[in-house]
């Protein structure tokens, strides 16, 4: 397979998927509105609608919330450093009149609101482009403040990606740097909980902070192109060095185990169940408004690979979850693999290196998808490897921290 350009899918006038429509003229409010008279833009935002309606449980692999994987416990992260960044936020929303739409409770169910699409259809939380630059900044300063210096280029990589994707179809006041939402969940504390979100168009954090504890899910990241060859971001890549470590593990199996993880050996693929791939989440199981889902074990065991192959395994893992700041990430490491026995990798698609592909990471602690997709904004029909979508989850009610604000909230008043 011959390695394909992004170059080569530009559309020019219009939509690829929505038909002839000057895409200049819309910003976030106005395309939310074009996009609910398309029914299968407003069939797919029904479904999640009723999804968020349920009550929250997390992604399990049978149905079943496997219990006690999850404790409270000191992991070193960046607090005071946090705390500090939060509270300039606050200050910057006072002054701005912002702070009704920026904070929610800690508990809010606006956690979950977050969505992959430039389609904002939740309006909860501050929309930066909409507000004063300064909220935006103070906002990134928290970022920043949170996450890994990979971590935080991850993020501007996103959004400058989705500025570049803008300017290629005219759409630069739908996508561009700003078109995020941010928002903060109660007081910033070095000791209690809190935390804080942001999402849009292929970029989600959802960051819970529990003293120096913190558990950093769901993350959404991707791209669609994955590098931008022209403007001031010139030079940015997204997803090449997780493509080459997927590659490794596959390279570092043997023929047979090739075989127990490989599912299906094409992305498109007449075997596959009807409904899949989905028409926004592609092959990943666990996107946005999938709080619930049921994703069972597939692929094979990695326990049973070879010493070069878990290795090659684990690798992945770390750069896909090093956003992370070193005394969380080291925190996370451990408790995944205190897991070998039970973590799962499944592939589908190609293993060559200019192939197109899915990988799924599974044990009781986490979930890491990774699907190259059709185009959305770019007309390739067949997925190519210029368009990713990730996901990163914590399985068995753990997302956005959930299971340690109940742990948290079972101390005595007098203990905490």
């Amino acid at each position: 397979m011959t390695r394909d350009s992004f170059r080569n899918h530009i559309h020019r006038g219009g939509h690829p998927r929505l038909g002839d429509v000057d895409l200049s003229k819309y910003d976030v409010d106005s395309w939310v509105e074009f996009g609910l008279g398309k029914e299968f833009i407003r069939e797919l935002w029904e479904g999640w609608q009723k999804l968020y309606n349920e009550p929250y449980r997390g992604i399990t692999a049978d149905g079943q919330i496997q219990p006690d994987l999850y404790s409270i416990r000191a992991q070193g992260a960046p607090v005071d450093k946090m705390v500090e960044a939060a509270r300039s936020l606050v200050k910057e929303a006072d002054r701005f009149h912002l702070s009704q739409k920026l904070r929610y409770p800690v508990d809010a169910d606006e956690w979950r609101c977050w969505m992959n699409p430039e389609f904002s259809f939740h309006r909860h939380g501050v929309r930066f482009e909409k507000h004063d630059e300064e909220v935006w900044v103070a906002s990134l300063r928290l970022v920043q403040a949170s996450l890994s210096d990979r971590g935080y280029e991850d993020v501007l990589a996103a959004m400058r990606t989705n500025a570049f994707l803008g300017g290629l179809v005219g759409a630069s006041q739908l996508m561009n740097e700003r078109s995020y939402s941010f928002i903060l969940f109660v007081e910033p504390s070095t000791t209690g909980p809190w935390g804080w979100s942001i999402w849009g168009h292929h970029l989600t954090f959802c960051v819970f902070v529990l003293g120096t504890q913190m558990v950093v899910s769901p993350v959404f990241r991707g791209c669609e192109p994955n590098e931008v060859d022209q403007g001031p971001y010139q030079g940015t890549e997204m997803f090449t060095q997780e493509m080459r470590l997927a590659s490794r593990v596959m390279e570092a199996l043997s023929a047979a185990e090739r075989s127990q993880v490989v599912v299906y050996d094409r992305l498109e693929h007449p075997g596959m169940p009807e409904g899949f791939p989905h028409p926004a989440d592609g092959r990943n199981l666990a996107g946005a408004y999938q709080d619930n889902a049921i994703v069972p074990y597939r692929g094979g065991k990695v326990v049973k690979f070879s010493q070069q192959a878990q290795q090659a395994v684990w690798d992945l893992v770390e750069r896909s979850i090093d956003f992370l700041p070193e005394g969380p990430l080291n925190a996370k490491m451990d408790d995944v693999r205190r897991h070998t026995d039970d973590t799962w990798f499944m592939w589908m698609g190609g293993y060559s290196e200019d192939d197109v592909f899915h990988f799924r990471i599974h044990n009781p602690v986490l979930l890491c998808e990774f699907d190259h997709e059709c185009g959305m904004w770019l007309t390739n029909g067949p997925p190519g490897r210029f368009h990713v979508h990730t996901v990163v989850r914590t399985p068995n009610g753990n997302d956005y921290g959930r299971e340690l604000l109940r742990l948290w909230r079972c101390i005595p008043q007098q203990v905490k």
